[in-house]
């Protein structure tokens, strides 16, 4: 899992320790993940992961729920695409 909050990867990384306020919330994702292969959560910069702000930036702003089956939000397509194209210029 790669998300772009350092502090959150920390706190996993020293969960048996931690007192921190989500200590619960990563129990139970531990609890979850003993079912996996493995999980593995790294530190990724804030521009590698564009789709996920676009859609927090969209939840914050919503007054209610939203959900999408088909077809999917342009604004997440695009950044999606853009997304896919940069990581494939790296390559």
């Amino acid at each position: 899992m790669e998300i772009d909050f350092l502090e959150l990867v920390n706190v996993w990384k020293s969960r048996g320790n931690s007192r921190s306020i989500v200590a619960p919330i990563l129990e139970e994702l531990e609890e979850i993940s003993a079912s996996f292969a493995s999980l593995t959560v790294t530190h990724i910069g804030r521009s590698c992961n564009v789709p996920a702000h676009q859609c927090a930036r969209l939840a914050c702003s919503l007054d209610g729920t939203e959900s999408w089956i088909d077809p999917s939000p342009e604004f997440l397509r695009s950044c999606l695409r853009t997304d896919c194209n940069l990581m494939l210029l790296d390559q």
